[in-house]
């Protein structure tokens, strides 16, 4: 069995493995990943302090990936996106960077008033003015870009979701039927090998099943694969918003589809298109590039799924500032999305409103504003319940008691504040230095060894990810910006700290 090791070192933190008995799994505290068909495979260890690993992409669908493995990526912040061999999304995993609930809501909502239908206007015309810009790059045709520009102009006034689609339809069908006839190009002495429909673009519907799905042409399999890509890139891109990528805002709601994905993609499909037709003027393909089934449909090879895999880091960037500008419109318009017929009670800061068991949250009481206790003032405030004008005036009643105001500036400008700095402070300081030396000695050691650093690791860094860091320092006494290079793994505590951490984890 031969086997390449070096071909498996994730260049760009990006790793993708392909064809049959693909293997994921964690040995020796590595990463062991295995692929290839046949006798031809592949294999390769990672470690998690060295392999930088970002995404990892699996392209089809016999193998394995052990739960220990799912774990390993989750420790490294590694996304994982699995796409099957007919260019279908199967699987995408990424860890979700923020949780904005009002976000989500806002998200549910606007498909209910005009927010999603502005959004999808703009992802809309924006796709439309990419496919014009497409079509006079690579070739003279004329009579699609206008009808294109026809459909532009008719977004502007549509005033329902069914008119847009409409609108987009009528472009995509003059787009496709433009790029119908554009050669492709194979090694001559293949050429009887090649069916001769795949010589060409030829129509983006498979005629197989009249869809985009099991596509009868080599240029239509390339796309399905750039855009399952392009859709998990934009899965994860809307994730790490706070966004949910199922919840679309102008494709329709189906289940197991990524719908805002599918929403948020439409202005970068043409990019993609662009890319496709680069690709068809600039190589000669070969026969064994492509596969094609017992019923007819066109599959790629390992080799050409692994070059088109790896372009995923440039639509991830070319998709994200898509992905920011929908979430800032949302974010925008959130007060324009309330709920219809459930009236909002005011909320006054510093307040906790609670709902009594069996009342319903329109006749719910409103909680009291809050008001000073000495002059009887609205506060912004409750916490020390008195306003400002009110907390000064018991400081400065206060202050003789403590030996007055002006000796107390005195002192602080001698530096020697009787509370923070000067004496008080050296003192902190001389208690804290003890402190850590007698903790030391009762140790034994002051360094850690390799084996304990990378047991930290191991057993206890792994179980600090669902704690917050204020609850790290308040268990351990350290401070929470230590608390936190120890948390993301940049420090190594010593080990007396060990079992409050682990204490900590509950």
């Amino acid at each position: 069995m031969r086997t390449q090791t070096s071909a498996l070192k994730p260049p760009d933190g990006l790793l993708t493995l392909s064809g049959y008995g693909i293997r994921i799994a964690v040995e020796h505290r590595h990463l062991v990943v295995a692929d290839g068909v046949g006798r031809d495979r592949r294999s390769g260890a990672l470690h998690r302090a060295t392999a930088r690993l970002k995404r990892l992409v699996v392209i089809g669908h016999s193998g394995f990936i052990s739960l220990e493995a799912i774990r390993w990526l989750s420790d490294v912040g590694a996304s994982y996106v699995q796409i099957d061999s007919d260019g279908g999304l199967i699987a995408s995993y990424a860890p979700r960077a923020v949780n904005d609930v009002a976000l989500r809501r806002a998200q549910a909502l606007a498909t209910t008033t005009d927010v999603g239908l502005e959004i999808a206007k703009g992802l809309i015309t924006d796709k439309l003015e990419a496919q014009r810009k497409a079509l006079q790059m690579t070739g003279d045709h004329g009579s699609a870009v206008r009808l294109i520009a026809d459909a532009g102009r008719g977004i502007a006034g549509s005033a329902t979701a069914d008119e847009l689609r409409w609108c987009e339809a009528t472009a995509a069908t003059a787009y496709w039927n433009a790029l119908s006839e554009t050669p492709m190009r194979f090694v001559r002495t293949e050429l009887r090998r090649v069916p001769g429909h795949w010589l060409v673009f030829g129509s983006r519907h498979s005629a197989l099943t009249n869809t985009t799905r099991k596509a009868t042409s080599p240029a239509s399999a390339m796309l399905n694969y750039l855009y399952a890509i392009l859709e998990s890139e934009t899965r994860i891109a809307l994730l790490a918003r706070g966004l949910d990528p199922e919840l679309g805002v102008f494709h329709a709601l189906q289940r197991f589809r990524n719908s805002l994905a599918h929403d948020v993609m439409e202005p970068i499909r043409p990019e993609v298109d662009r890319f496709v037709l680069e690709l068809l003027a600039t190589r000669v393909f070969s026969a064994a590039d492509f596969v094609e089934t017992r019923e007819g449909s066109c599959r790629l090879a390992p080799d050409l799924a692994r070059i088109l895999a790896n372009t995923a880091p440039r639509w991830a960037a070319r998709v994200r500032p898509v992905v920011a500008r929908v979430a800032a419109e949302l974010n925008r318009r959130t007060t324009q999305v309330q709920a219809p017929d459930v009236p909002r009670r005011p909320r006054f800061p510093g307040t906790l409103h609670r709902r009594v068991p069996g009342e319903s949250a329109p006749d719910a009481p409103i909680a009291p504003m809050p008001r000073c206790a000495e002059c009887g003032a609205p506060l912004s405030r409750a916490r020390y319940g008195k306003c400002l004008s009110c907390e000064r005036a018991r400081q400065v009643a206060l202050a003789p008691k403590l030996g007055g105001v002006d000796e107390l500036a005195r002192l602080r400008a001698a530096g020697n504040d009787p509370a923070h700095g000067g004496a008080a402070g050296r003192k902190r300081s001389v208690i804290a230095s003890r402190r850590h030396a007698e903790a030391l000695a009762a140790t034994g050691r002051e360094r850690l060894t390799a084996e304990e650093r990378e047991r930290f690791r191991r057993e206890v860094l792994p179980g600090l990810s669902g704690i917050s860091v204020s609850a790290l320092s308040g268990a351990t006494s350290l401070s929470k910006t230590y608390c936190s290079f120890i948390k993301r793994g940049l420090r190594v505590p010593h080990v007396r700290h060990w079992a409050a951490f682990k204490a900590a984890e509950g």
